[in-house]
């Protein structure tokens, strides 16, 4: 069976931000279980993690951004720097939670991360499967 794709990428092409995001689903989900356990010790682990991909992903630009109009471009950049800012903002949040040790405080903000995420990949992540 042949499958025809309406897309210019079949399956999208591999990219740094790509990597770094792939690594931060990874360790989102490991931070989520831990919560579950109430593992602080790995909740702390993930979130420094995560802190550090977000601030990788800073370096990298989403692909979409080659199928955004040039006039676009840096409304585009900006908003998705906002977003990434936000999700360091709810990270440093998690922190202070930490510190309580109040596992429904920081169940609540990753659950806000989580919707943060899902709307953030939305508008940012390229479709192209």
């Amino acid at each position: 069976m042949v499958l025809f794709m309406s897309s210019s990428y079949a399956v999208c092409p591999d990219s740094d931000l790509g990597e770094v995001m792939d690594e931060m689903k990874t360790t989102f989900k490991e931070m989520r279980g831990a919560l579950e356990d109430e593992d602080w010790e790995t909740i702390v682990s993930m979130r420094m993690e995560m802190q550090k991909l977000t601030a990788a992903s800073a370096e990298h630009k989403p692909l979409k951004l080659e199928k955004i109009p040039a006039e676009e471009q840096s409304q585009f950049l900006a908003d998705y720097q906002e977003g990434l800012t936000l999700l360091e903002t709810k990270l440093d949040e998690l922190e202070a939670a930490e510190t309580t040790k109040d596992i429904e405080l920081a169940k609540s903000i990753v659950e806000d991360i989580a919707k943060h995420n899902k709307s953030s990949h939305e508008k940012f992540k390229m479709k192209c499967d």
